[in-house]
């Protein structure tokens, strides 16, 4: 197994407000491997965003990291000078955001933006940034790629915007991309090709990609390992095929029992009763146990550890070995 070229420990990521504490990332561990897709699975709410916010230190106010470290090459980014992070940030780790019209500068080309990306990082000059610039929008597919440098983002469609933010994040060659919610509000045919992309450049550079999804089809075509989240943890972790034939977690099995199959009758699509929990509000015990099928008395008195099931690991007590005692 080749070494993690990312690795996350411990991390945890909190908001403070006059309400009280919102654990949005509360104590999460991973690692990608060069050339290995990850994704990061679980409903909107449940700290995805802010946990690949949180690996490039970006976290808006007023949250802030309280614990733990974000390991590549040999350094906790965590404990890095904001100049030492800058070098990193945007170059050896890229992240694609989920809306590319609220991460496109509207008072600026496409042109000028990927090339700014290449000066600050590459040292190129104006003239081989863009050039560059040009040869990274073939790259990712966009036809007319000269005339598309000299357009703004409200003038190219939601499947082209994406394209350039990829051609944005991929501009110096990244070690690690992590990729937000990257095909959504896509029709389908733009987002298997944006899949496509994707995939054909994570090969071709070696990169470690963390995607992150609340789309279990996208997660079955693109990635070998997942996490499932909830309320700011990990509650499920392991490999993709042992996941889609066996889900653990009472989360992760209803996720799952909720995704539409052809030959299913409306009537009979699966539903998660309930809603994500309020951060500030967390039940006590296990933050799933107010919509669990599953749930028994520990289950509200006690926060559950991540247990070893057969090389996976699960957040739930039906996995303890000591049954309901």
């Amino acid at each position: 197994m080749p070494e993690a070229v990312l690795a996350v420990e411990g991390l945890r990521t909190h908001f403070f407000s006059r309400r009280g504490v919102a654990k949005a990332v509360d104590g999460v561990d991973l690692a990608i491997a060069p050339d290995e897709t990850l994704a990061v699975v679980g409903e909107s709410g449940c700290g995805k965003t802010m946990l690949a916010l949180s690996i490039l230190r970006l976290v808006p106010h007023p949250g802030r990291i309280v614990e733990g470290r974000v390991r590549f090459a040999g350094k906790d980014l965590l404990g890095l000078p904001e100049k030492a992070l800058r070098t990193i940030r945007g170059n050896a780790i890229s992240m694609i955001f989920q809306e590319p019209m609220t991460s496109l500068n509207p008072v600026f080309r496409i042109g000028d933006q990927i090339a700014e990306t290449l000066r600050l990082h590459r040292g190129l000059g104006q003239e081989e940034a863009l050039d560059a610039a040009r040869a990274l929008l073939v790259q990712v597919g966009i036809p007319e790629p000269g005339r598309r440098l000299k357009t703004f983002p409200h003038e190219l469609s939601g499947g082209m915007r994406q394209r350039v933010m990829i051609a944005m994040a991929l501009a110096c060659d990244p070690k690690v991309l992590l990729a937000d919610e990257p095909t959504t509000a896509l029709d389908v045919t733009i987002q298997a090709e944006i899949l496509d992309l994707m995939r054909e450049l994570k090969t071709r550079r070696q990169a470690a990609v963390m995607l992150i999804t609340h789309d279990l089809g996208i997660v079955a075509e693109t990635s070998r390992k997942l996490v499932i989240m909830y309320a700011g943890r990990i509650v499920e972790r392991g490999d993709v095929l042992s996941f889609f034939k066996n889900p653990l977690h009472p989360y992760a099995k209803l996720l799952l029992a909720a995704v539409p199959r052809i030959g299913r009758r409306a009537g009979e699509l699966a539903a998660i009763s309930g809603s994500v929990p309020d951060l500030l509000r967390l039940p006590e015990g296990c933050h799933f146990h107010p919509r669990c099928p599953s749930v028994f008395d520990r289950c509200r008195l006690e926060r559950p550890p991540l247990y070893g099931v057969g090389g996976r690991e699960v957040r739930c007590f039906l996995y303890d070995g000591g049954g309901h005692g």
